[in-house]
């Protein structure tokens, strides 16, 4: 009873945060979820995963696009380039672990402790999902590729993204002209998600 309880009030306080951020990032107008939606769902068969419930709100409220033009969080897309981007940046990781494993101390994905690239920023910031058995679970760590540090964040991406845009926590990794404007702006790119709906993409 005491854990369905505690269950209970963390999907209230994501949600929580999910709507404290769209008041705070307005979202685009036009956005179509339910191609968006679908193309999550052939990503997650994939790679055979379910991925955070506030990262799919986030998704299908936003779309495709970066908030002030410096921190892109990756869209869920069925295409190979999707898939290869998803690839290259795992391999990189690893490539880069086999020579400094004091730096890059966890694994990416498909690995135990593994990583998952969640975004980047213009800045040379890779932002990752520290995978655990319930998506719910997973949290957030971001490499800083001109100083090898890297930085962990118990929370989801909503939660990051408002409590970094209110001033509640910083990153290192990102500067602070960031946080010159009052509020964030997220710039869409009006990407076209029906074009990938139809079909489970193989990569040979």
């Amino acid at each position: 009873m005491r854990i369905r309880k505690l269950k209970r009030k963390n999907e209230r306080m994501k949600n929580m945060y999910f709507d404290k951020l769209k008041k705070l990032l307005i979202p685009p107008d036009n956005i179509d979820d339910m191609a968006i939606e679908k193309n999550i769902e052939l990503v997650e068969k994939h790679y055979k995963l379910k991925f955070p419930q506030d990262y799919i709100q986030f998704i299908t409220t936003y779309g495709s696009g970066q908030i002030n033009e410096f921190i892109n969080i990756y869209s869920t897309i069925n295409s190979a380039a999707y898939y290869e981007m998803i690839e290259s940046e795992c391999r990189y990781y690893r490539d880069f672990k086999e020579k400094f494993p004091e730096k890059y101390t966890y694994n990416a994905f498909p690995k135990q402790n593994r990583l998952f690239p969640l975004g980047r920023t213009d800045g040379g910031c890779l932002m990752w999902w520290h995978m655990a058995i319930e998506p719910e679970n997973w949290t957030i760590v971001i490499y800083d590729e001109n100083s090898w540090e890297n930085e962990k964040f118990d929370m989801q991406l909503c939660e990051f993204i408002y409590k970094y845009f209110t001033r509640k926590i910083r990153c290192k990794g990102f500067p602070d002209s960031l946080l010159e404007n009052d509020r964030p702006c997220f710039n869409s790119n009006e990407f076209n998600f029906k074009m990938y709906c139809d079909s489970f993409v193989q990569i040979i």
